[in-house]
């Protein structure tokens, strides 16, 4: 129970920066361009890489409005 009740806070913590980063970069939060499926998706992207979360977010966010990455991710 407590590596879920982690993973699950993990998640909420990546999806907080995930926001953040939308907000500074685009005056909206991330759910106003991803969905709740897709913002799931980039964190199950990012749990397979080995780089911090603000650093995967930053690139994620400059690449998606830069219109590098588009959706479905």
């Amino acid at each position: 129970m407590t590596q879920l009740l982690s993973a699950t806070a993990t998640q909420a913590d990546f999806t907080e920066l995930l926001c953040q980063e939308f907000l500074s970069s685009k005056g909206y939060g991330a759910f106003a361009f991803l969905s709740a499926y897709d913002a799931a998706q980039l964190f199950t992207r990012y749990s397979k890489q080995n780089r911090s979360d603000k650093d995967f977010i930053k690139d994620f966010v400059r690449s998606f409005v830069s219109g590098r990455i588009t959706l479905p991710l």
